[in-house]
């Protein structure tokens, strides 16, 4: 299980998220969607032990799978993005 308990990250005086508590069980897959620029990948990377917490604590494994996006992937030589090339 991972735990972040009343957790807050801020860049600055910007606040990007702050009293989150969540608590996610083994062998759980998650996905959060939402608009572009609201802290998703901050979340993402704070749950994966990535990003220091302002306030509040994480606790849980020290290694978990978190793939990050890549920015440029449809540039790629022999990348097309269609699935059926």
């Amino acid at each position: 299980m991972l735990q972040l308990s009343d957790a807050g990250v801020r860049f600055g005086q910007r606040w990007i998220f702050r009293n989150l508590t969540l608590k996610i069980d083994d062998l759980t897959c998650i996905a959060l969607l939402g608009p572009n620029g609201r802290g998703k990948t901050t979340l993402l990377r704070a749950i994966a032990g990535l990003q220091t917490l302002f306030e509040g604590k994480r606790s849980g494994p020290s290694k978990i799978g978190y793939v990050p996006q890549l920015t440029g992937t449809l540039n790629r030589p022999g990348f097309s993005g269609d699935p059926n090339s």
